[in-house]
């Protein structure tokens, strides 16, 4: 019976390794919802804002021009 309780137990610790190693969790929080700043592009083009973001706050960043007021701004969000 302890044979087969240290071999569930095994298993279960393998496959949330396997999981958490595989970053499926990362890929599935990036939602580009939460506000984290602005990356000075002007004027602002998608590409350079979206390259401007990942390099000031890392790779879970997207970059967006939104509007605000009359001018576009580059948004970081994650």
């Amino acid at each position: 019976m302890a044979k087969i309780q240290n071999s569930v137990c095994f298993t279960a610790v393998l496959l949330i390794l396997i999981l958490v190693s595989t970053e499926i969790p990362k890929i599935e929080g990036k939602t580009c919802k939460l506000f984290r700043g602005e990356c000075p592009v002007d004027p602002c083009e998608p590409a350079k804002c979206d390259e401007c973001c990942k390099a000031a706050f890392g790779k879970q960043i997207c970059g967006k021009c939104e509007q605000e007021s009359t001018e576009l701004h580059c948004h970081c969000r994650r």
